[in-house]
């Protein structure tokens, strides 16, 4: 028999979502202006122009090849950001940065132009815990010659790793305020109280709610479905293999979501660029003393 979450339980669940919850994370970095903020901090650079700008972009270069699923990707002009949140399955990360890395550059590269067009390559993993055990705040990693490392080896590509755990070392104050909001939920920047705004706006966001609640319902009902299937076959590895087929289902329907929400963005876009015509027209008919109809 299938349970249900009730809706007391789905609501608590909804309240209780904070900036490490992949849902909510992605409903922030929806907004341009925060994700573009929030990576100007991570890397101490100006983003002038935002050629696009997705959360959960799929990526797959051929239908027989592994596909990927950035948390956030935003592309400028001659640079590409790929920003990952990771609270769980801390391992392989050196491994999943370079084919994340990898995918980026096949997308990047149109047919019969060169290399040197590359443009420069950003992956940036957000860790709630420490990736490498170094109690470092942040590993960042680019090529060297091993060699001479004073020689340069420019290939535009650098991954970096931010662990919130170790906010307490963290010499740059913005990214220390970021790490320890991350940790404590506790603000002491403006930028993480920008956030902590952003987050009671989503909050109060009856259709992201909805969104939610409709989305957590279906994967708890898919969960316990798939759960019982694999202790009932016997297989001890039932979890990891409900997730695993449950997965295109996940991604499929996120997908929609993504696009309803976009549907509703440009309609909404839409009706108050129509409303400013609106405006502008009544101005002018004022300004030239017509008298407008009752």
């Amino acid at each position: 028999m299938k349970r249900k979450l009730t809706k007391e339980q789905l609501e608590k669940e909804f309240s209780e979502l904070g900036f490490t919850n992949d849902f909510l994370f992605t409903q922030l970095m929806k907004d341009e202006k925060l994700c573009r903020a929030l990576i100007e901090r991570l890397l101490k650079i100006k983003i002038s122009h935002v050629l696009e700008h997705k959360t959960q972009k799929y990526f797959r270069h051929k239908r027989e090849s592994h596909g990927v699923r950035f948390d956030v990707y935003l592309k400028e002009s001659s640079r590409v950001f790929d920003v990952e949140l990771q609270v769980e399955n801390f391992s392989n990360f050196p491994l999943r940065a370079r084919y994340y890395q990898s995918i980026m550059d096949i997308e990047t590269l149109p047919k019969n132009r060169d290399y040197s067009e590359l443009p420069e390559s950003y992956v940036l993993f957000i860790c709630t815990k420490d990736p490498f055990g170094g109690k470092l705040p942040i590993y960042s990693i680019d090529s060297t010659i091993r060699e001479n490392r004073q020689i340069p080896y420019n290939d535009k590509t650098l991954k970096i790793f931010y662990n919130a755990a170790a906010w307490k070392r963290c010499e740059d104050p913005e990214i220390k305020s970021f790490l320890e909001f991350i940790t404590t939920k506790s603000s002491s920047s403006d930028f993480t109280k920008n956030i902590e705004e952003s987050i009671s706006r989503i909050k109060n966001d009856q259709g992201v709610k909805q969104m939610f609640m409709t989305k957590r319902q279906k994967l708890s009902i898919d969960l316990e479905e798939e759960y019982g299937n694999g202790l009932a076959e016997g297989r001890i590895e039932g979890r990891q293999e409900a997730e695993s087929r449950l997965q295109p289902i996940i991604d499929q329907q996120s997908d929609q979501i993504n696009k309803q929400s976009d549907q509703i963005n440009k309609q909404s876009d839409q009706i108050k660029s129509q409303q400013n015509e609106i405006n502008k027209l009544k101005e002018f008919i004022t300004s030239k003393g017509i008298q407008m109809p009752e």
